[in-house]
């Protein structure tokens, strides 16, 4: 697998192998070769590349030299924005839902006291606001009975350290929107170039349910990029709980996951095993998450 990658689990968007486009078939031949002439494993899963990519094809050309089996799954969206020069211009091409809630919302937060919104700017108040973030990133997701990706100790480490590196190079884009001096809601962007790339949200679940302080913040978030001269803010993949992402733009990047293993029928067991043993896990976790949600919901 790719670094930074594990089935079921986090696996990072637009994943590919590094190389210069002029040599991008000279290097996927030496690395495959050497896989296989190694015997370094029985099959390759390679998730979310980028569809346009050229290394699915050059991959698909070398499996069937090399008799492997080569699947690619069916894509898989992640939507995005070009931004316009104006905020104006932005709402203007919004949905009619869209924009009636972006201005709902908006013309409703002037009723409340001390609104404000803020970015993290100074390092040193990074560790309180990454606090802060975690908290409400962790209090959305208890309230679907999940764990949120902030319950592993080592997820929340790295991105702390990742946190650090970005704010002193200037790639972090960590903002709040707070409500007489406490925190409703958090999103966690990243900045690279001209791109924004929108990573992680959270809500105070609890607040007035009049507002819609994850839209507010959302839209405030593409106004400021906006105004810094971002030219597209992807909202990243679209998961089975993303759909709001589609209330923002219809136009969209696809990945897909490329699988490869070796022929032979000692080989094709192993691997349905081991694949068949990760589907029955992942299936009883949902399982098991959807029985103590029902338990939640006739306790309340």
């Amino acid at each position: 697998m790719f670094l930074g990658t594990r089935e079921g689990h986090v696996i990072s968007e637009y994943m590919d192998v590094i190389y210069k486009p002029a040599h991008a078939e000279a290097v996927l031949r030496a690395l495959f070769g050497y896989i296989v002439q190694q015997d370094l494993c029985d099959d390759a899963q390679l998730h979310k590349v980028k569809t346009s990519s050229g290394t699915l094809s050059i991959i698909a050309d070398i499996a069937r030299e090399m008799d492997l089996y080569c699947t690619p799954s069916p894509p898989i969206r992640c939507p995005y924005i070009t931004l316009p020069s104006t905020f104006e211009e932005f709402v203007a091409r919004c949905g009619r839902a869209t924009r009636q809630s972006i201005r709902r919302n908006s013309s409703r937060l002037t009723k409340f006291r001390d609104a404000a919104f803020r970015r993290t700017e100074d390092p040193s108040q990074l560790q309180p606001d990454f606090d802060e973030f975690v908290r409400l990133h962790q209090l959305r997701w208890r309230r679907r009975n999940q764990p949120g990706s902030f319950a592993s100790p080592e997820f929340r480490r790295f991105q702390r350290l990742a946190m650090e590196a970005m704010c002193a190079h200037g790639h972090l884009d960590l903002w709040f929107l707070s409500i007489d001096g406490g925190n409703i809601a958090a999103q966690y962007n990243i900045r690279y170039g001209n791109r924004l790339y929108y990573f992680q949200s959270g809500l105070d679940v609890e607040f007035d349910r009049q507002l819609s302080p994850g839209t507010l913040l959302q839209s405030h978030c593409i106004q400021e990029a906006i105004k810094s001269g971002v030219r597209e803010y992807d909202l990243l993949l679209q998961g089975s709980n993303d759909g709001y992402k589609d209330r923002w733009t219809d136009t969209h990047h696809a990945v897909c996951d490329l699988y490869l293993r070796r022929k032979g029928l000692r080989r094709s067991i192993l691997f349905m095993t081991e694949r068949g043993m990760k589907y029955f896990s992942r299936f009883r976790r949902a399982f098991a998450r959807k029985v103590r949600s029902g338990a939640s919901t006739s306790r309340r």
